[in-house]
């Protein structure tokens, strides 16, 4: 697959688990929204689908006609079965969404949920050669270290090592927080600092004073107070007491084996509370990620963009001094 559509089912992932995640205990008004949702991965799909076969599909077809049309690619014709219950999803969500009808809250749950999931499944495998369970938004991720980092905590979590999932979202978390700090530098704010440690750590007033930093730069990273709180419940466990700590200077596997020990033998977390936790930080720590890439600064933009002119031009320079020596030896 091209790295576009890699791109569009990490979308489409991520449409589907936002449905999902209303379906975890839901009203009946969350249930209507999330088969709204569920409709929308379904249609994207097949749209994806279509692309993939001919390259020219019909532009916005009806739902009808593009169902028909994607059930006609070789490799999904077995699946014409599903036709019944595809435009039966659609219809209810049609009801909701132009009439304001509510759907039955046990038909989502029951029918629609378990259909559009095992229907994306076989989609994604037949035509795409990829297990649905594997299409996640770390594709998404540009960073080659921070996204093979988000793949490990992924990979084990399907296996049920919770612990290694804390682990490798930790670090995932903590490693992008110094780009992102690097990407919001400015304010003065880390001058002070520096010049604040040599006071003493138990006067009040400086304890006051870091206190504040340390909320200031949760809201100067643009994350979410609250789920950060909740991130550092565990967080704290492996060694990261706050927003301004940083990630031990070791690599990768040392970092991973400290922060699994620390909060191993901290005694206080089951498997149960570990893979609550990571389910609940998991979007958290890859909304963060994709924030941080999706928002340079142009200030470092246009400085990388210098920096790649100059060494362009050195290049060229060293270039042309070589072939006038050359030239010299020659005559």
């Amino acid at each position: 697959m091209d790295q576009s559509t890699l791109y569009r089912l990490a979308n489409i992932k991520g449409v589907y688990n936002n449905s999902i995640k209303l379906l975890e205990n839901p009203t009946p008004l969350e249930g209507a929204i999330a088969l709204v949702l569920l409709d929308n991965s379904l249609e994207a799909m097949l749209k994806l689908v279509l692309d993939e076969a001919d390259g020219n599909p019909k532009r916005d077809p009806s739902f009808p006609m593009l169902l028909e049309c994607a059930l006609q690619v070789e490799k999904l014709k077995d699946l014409k079965t599903y036709k019944t219950a595809l435009m039966g999803l659609h219809g209810a969500r049609n009801g909701f969404q132009h009439q304001g009808i509510v759907p039955d809250i046990s038909a989502v749950l029951n029918e629609y949920k378990p259909f559009a999931e095992n229907f994306l499944q076989v989609v994604s495998k037949q035509k795409f050669g990829i297990n649905w369970a594997e299409v996640s938004l770390s594709l998404l991720i540009k960073n080659g270290e921070i996204g093979a980092i988000i793949k490990k905590a992924e990979q084990a979590f399907s296996a049920g090592d919770y612990l290694s999932t804390t682990a490798y979202l930790i670090y995932a978390f903590e490693s992008t927080k110094a780009f992102a700090r690097f990407y919001i530098s400015g304010s003065g704010l880390s001058l002070i600092r520096k010049k604040m440690e040599k006071y003493r750590k138990d006067n009040p007033i400086v304890q006051y004073i870091t206190t504040l930093d340390e909320e200031i730069e949760t809201f100067k990273l643009g994350l979410n107070y609250k789920d950060f709180r909740y991130y550092l419940d565990v967080a704290q466990l492996a060694g990261v007491k706050g927003i301004l700590d940083e990630i031990p200077s070791t690599n990768e596997e040392a970092a991973i084996r400290e922060f699994k020990l620390k909060i191993e033998s901290a005694k206080i977390l089951t498997d149960n509370s570990l893979k609550t936790w990571c389910v609940c930080v998991n979007d958290f720590v890859l909304t963060f990620i994709l924030r941080t890439e999706a928002n340079p600064r142009i200030t470092i933009a246009l400085l990388q963009q210098f920096m790649k002119g100059a060494i362009e031009g050195l290049e060229k320079v060293s270039k042309q001094g070589k072939k006038a020596t050359d030239l010299l030896n020659k005559s």
